[in-house]
């Protein structure tokens, strides 16, 4: 009988360590910033519209791909990477990691470094980036 309790404790450890783990992991949150001079609507975790000059907030679903949308109907699918070096290009705050990404009018999404919200073509990127859509 004397062994039944350690097993026991042994698992509510491991039970508290995979809460606390789960409690304690960032929120992912991807910005869009609409650079172009038309409106998209962004779908990922949910549809939204962007207008000239502004931007919306999406949590990437599991596979990692946004859908930008066109007035016309054309889709645009992009599968989200974090550039490196990650100090540059990606912000921390409390719980969130947030990337924010410029979309240009050539349907390209330029990685922004924290706390820029404009990007032109002619800017350094990271490898990796820009983000072409994918077939």
């Amino acid at each position: 009988m004397e062994f039944w309790p350690l097993p026991v404790m042994f698992k509510r450890a491991i039970i508290f360590l995979c809460l606390f783990a789960a409690g304690c992991s960032k929120q992912v949150v991807v910005v869009i910033h609409n650079q172009t001079a038309r409106p998209v609507y962004l779908r990922a975790d949910k549809e939204y519209l962007i207008r000239p000059g502004e931007s919306a907030n999406t949590k990437p679903p599991l596979d990692q791909m946004i859908t930008i949308i066109t007035e016309s109907g054309e889709a645009f699918r992009y599968r989200v990477i974090f550039p490196s070096p990650h100090a540059t290009y990606v912000r921390k705050e409390s719980m969130r990691i947030i990337l924010e990404l410029a979309l240009l009018d050539s349907n390209r999404l330029y990685a922004l470094p924290a706390n820029q919200v404009t990007a032109k073509s002619s800017d350094e990127q990271p490898v990796g980036f820009p983000l072409s859509p994918v077939q």
